[in-house]
Formats: C-alpha cells, sequence, structure tokens
C-alpha cells in the first residue's frame, strides 16, 4: 500500500496516488473506499492528506467526465456533418432538367464530384465517429 511506503511523507502519497490514477492504474473508486477505509478515519482530525487526495480524485473525475462529454459532442457533430453530406450528395443527384425531352443532371459535374469526394470521406469519418461515439459513451 502506498501510504505505509510513504508513512513519513504525506505529500508523496498524494502525489504517488495522484499519478498512479493518473496513468489509471487505480481507479476513483478504489481511492474513494480507501479514504474512507477504517485505516484513514483515524487521519481525518489529524492530516489534511485524505481530504486531498480526495479532492484530488473528485477534480480528476470531474474533468474526465467533462473531457468525456466534450469529446462526445464532437463525435456527434462529425455524425451529423457526415449524414448532411450524404444528404447534399443526394439531392444534388437526384435534380433533373428536362432538356430535349430528356432528363438531364441540373447540377453542375464539377460540384457533384465534389460533393461525391466529401461523402465518400464523410463515410468512412462516420464509421470511424460512430465506432469512438461507442466506446466513449460505454466510458461515460
Amino acid at each position: 500500500e502506498v501510504s505505509l511506503f510513504w508513512k513519513n511523507s504525506a505529500q508523496m502519497t498524494a502525489i504517488a496516488i495522484d499519478r498512479m490514477m493518473g496513468y489509471r492504474l487505480v481507479s476513483n473508486l478504489a481511492i474513494v473506499s480507501w479514504v474512507f477505509s477504517p485505516t484513514n478515519i483515524e487521519q481525518f482530525h489529524v492530516s489534511d492528506c485524505p481530504w486531498e487526495i480526495l479532492t484530488n480524485t473528485v477534480n480528476k473525475t470531474y474533468n474526465r467526465i467533462s473531457d468525456l462529454r466534450k469529446e462526445i459532442l464532437s463525435l456527434e457533430k462529425a455524425v451529423l456533418s457526415a449524414e448532411k453530406a450524404k444528404a447534399d450528395l443526394e439531392a444534388a443527384e437526384s435534380k433533373l432538367e428536362i432538356v430535349d425531352g430528356e432528363p438531364v443532371q441540373s447540377e453542375n459535374p464539377g460540384r457533384l464530384k465534389r460533393l461525391k469526394v466529401h461523402a465518400d470521406r464523410g463515410k468512412e469519418e462516420e464509421i470511424n465517429a460512430r465506432d469512438s461515439l461507442e466506446a466513449k459513451e460505454g466510458l461515460l
């Protein structure tokens, strides 16, 4: 146990636990359980070390959740952008004009080509974004 190794240095205990949480070697729930364990209850009125560790743990957990939420929003925007590119391409391809009695594409061929490239790229990005989104939502 880290606290036994660094029993003479509360600061090093806090630093070691913070680093282990940063490297995801120790979960935030394990740290909270340890802080409120019977061996640490006695230190609540003597030392601020358990409170410092608890505060660091809560702050780091909050920041991780905030980052995950931001990443999820970004991925959702990427999915919507890819879907919009696909819809734009379909709308442009469906526009027809009657010229000499025959239907002809009314959109500029260069624009159609750009929309197709954008939609193809968007399709790949959408697949990647959906996979990442699923993983991030699982973490949250």
